[in-house]
């Protein structure tokens, strides 16, 4: 007899897997900050940061695990898999968000390594209650200013430019009143202005614990009877809190958690004569575009404050433009790709003559130090305004990718008239900028000045050897400093020319850290326990901070670990 073996194939279902590695679960309370009651309908969120998905199940390729609160404050998320990842807790209503191991109501936190099957647990995470301002806004004989825009912002630094964020805005009522909420504990900046009420619409936006908005408003101008008898246009300033006119002037309102301050503003000087600015736009010869039809844009050229962009407006057949609502101040011109500075005193500005021109082509190309195989793949080179504009025209500035292998110069980087900063990213691991030259300007330390035609190619030399620091943050004690905010700053001469040259990071659990990509040289090392996000580009600040910083000279390729101690907060305004 003759046996036939047979073998019986079982198809698995869908998503069932023969060999699956355990997942980790973290459960823990969340708690109403200085009484540390629980918070009930707390959104808690577990969000990857690094790992490998779940075998065979791509539906956790990145996974976004959710629980909500019971009455308790107790919370539990199942289902992660093995990786990095952070704890962020949300509420609809009354909080700011919190994550776990931030420092302050507004610091950062820091992620978690969860290992297969891990069972964490005991993870506490801090809610602080919102914040918020009222008031009246009243015009110079004491009577209600109807649709002002009121704003909360926070004077803060972003790539080395000081600059007025909007964290929260509001409107006044018909009685001038106004209140913002949702607002984090902290220093405020409180201004007001008047709007056109027809071309502004300005929707509330959820607590948050940093960040904001660049704040842009169009004037509102209106006709008022002159001295004569004959109607003259006037527009309207900001006015910053208690009723100045400019930011220097303006005191900072602090508000603490759950609290509600009042506020009034007394916008006087905010009404201001209107003036105009005329003139003609005329051709650049071959290649350029005409000038009829074409858009212009007048914009503040340094602002501080609540930045207020006269209307554009736009060149007639005859390439002659007028633009309403301006007050005395310097200006940048954007007409196409053309850019002209433009000074207004106290009278308004006739027959201001731009010149157009084509786009200027920008050719460039990078060199690796003792590498002849081209350019590297990843990289791109970019160019943002230097500083930057708020309001002004994007268009026209490019962004470039380097071939594999290239060796000529790329035809890229096509951009309109002005200053730039040029961006280089997507070096290879281990290398560093280590000129950028035009000609025989220094672009990294000078900028790029674009008011023509290029000749010259852009040339970008990268080091093969980038410095590398290693280190630990310990406390005064000796004992590592988990998730302190880490800076490193070039020389004093350096700071406002190479902001390329600033790098940061946190401390991990074991208080170590590592920098990558550093240009050698000498810098300063800062480590606080807390500290608001671009501090250290703030002259006033880091003059204070200066001598509690570490000198580390950087050299090429690895460094020797360092040990820093972590600055001290000053307090937590909550």
């Amino acid at each position: 007899m003759r046996f036939v073996s047979r073998i019986l194939i079982v198809p698995l279902a869908a998503g069932v897997l023969l060999s699956q590695e355990p997942t980790a679960t973290v459960s823990g309370r969340v708690l109403k900050y200085s009484t540390r009651e629980p918070v009930a309908d707390v959104t808690v969120e577990l969000i990857r940061e690094t790992g490998s998905p779940a075998p065979g199940n791509p539906a956790l390729a990145s996974p976004r695990i959710v629980a909500n609160t019971n009455a308790d404050g107790a919370f539990t998320l199942q289902g992660a898999p093995p990786g990095q990842y952070r704890i962020y807790a949300t509420a609809l209503n009354g909080y700011l968000p919190a994550e776990y191991g931030q420092r302050s109501s507004t610091g950062l936190g820091m992620p978690i390594t969860l290992t297969a099957g891990q069972q964490l647990s005991g993870v506490t995470l801090t809610m602080t209650p919102t914040a918020s301002i009222t008031g009246r806004i009243t015009d110079g004989e004491g009577n209600p200013v109807v649709y002002a825009n009121v704003m909360a912002g926070r004077v803060v630094y972003r790539d080395g430019v000081r600059t007025l964020e909007g964290a929260q805005s509001s409107l006044t009522n018909d009685r001038g009143e106004y209140r913002i909420f949702w607002l984090a504990p902290g220093a405020y900046t409180l201004t007001a202005i008047p709007l056109e009420m027809r071309q502004y619409t300005m929707p509330a936006t959820p607590a948050a614990r940093f960040g904001g908005r660049e704040h842009l408003s169009l004037p509102l101008i209106a006709l008022k009877p002159g001295p004569d008898g004959v109607p003259v246009e006037v527009t309207y300033m900001p006015s910053y809190y208690p009723g100045v006119a400019d930011l220097r002037s303006s005191q900072p309102i602090i508000v603490h958690a759950g609290e509600t301050v009042r506020a009034d503003i007394n916008a006087a000087a905010s009404e201001v004569p209107s003036l105009r600015v005329r003139g003609v736009i005329s051709g650049g010869g071959e290649g350029a575009r005409s000038s009829a039809g074409v858009q212009v844009t007048l914009v503040p050229r340094f602002v501080e404050g609540h930045s207020v962009q006269p209307p554009a407006a736009s060149a007639d057949a005859e390439g002659v433009f007028d633009i309403h609502g301006v007050v005395p101040g310097s200006y940048l011109l954007f007409a196409g790709t053309a850019v002209t500075p433009v000074e207004v005193a106290d009278r308004n500005v006739e027959n201001v003559r731009v010149q157009m021109f084509s786009q200027a082509l920008i050719p460039w190309r990078v060199t690796v130090e003792g590498d002849s195989n081209g350019s590297p793949s990843s990289l791109q080179v970019s160019l943002t305004r230097d500083p930057p504009v708020v309001g002004a025209p994007r268009g026209g500035i490019g962004i470039s990718t380097a071939p594999r292998g290239a060796r000529a110069p790329q035809t890229g980087l096509v951009t309109g008239m002005g200053d730039y900063r040029v961006n280089v990213s997507g070096l290879p691991s281990g290398t560093y900028v280590k000129s950028i030259r035009l000609g025989g300007d220094d672009v990294l330390r000078d900028g790029l000045h674009v008011y023509g035609p290029i000749a010259n190619t852009l040339e970008i030399d990268l080091g093969a050897r980038a410095g590398q620091l290693d280190g630990v943050v310990v406390d005064d004690q000796g004992r590592p400093f988990i998730n302190a905010a880490i800076a490193l700053v070039p020389p004093l001469g350096q700071r406002q020319s190479r902001l390329d040259l600033y790098k940061t990071t946190a401390s991990g659990a074991d208080g170590r850290f590592r920098i990558d990509g550093i240009t050698p040289g000498e810098y300063k090392l800062f480590a606080w326990e807390d500290v608001q996000t671009g501090d250290w580009y703030n002259p006033d600040f880091m003059r204070k901070e200066d001598l509690r910083g570490q000198t580390v000279r950087v050299s090429e390729g690895p460094s020797k670990s360092i040990v820093i101690r972590v600055i001290p907060a000053e307090g937590d305004i909550r």
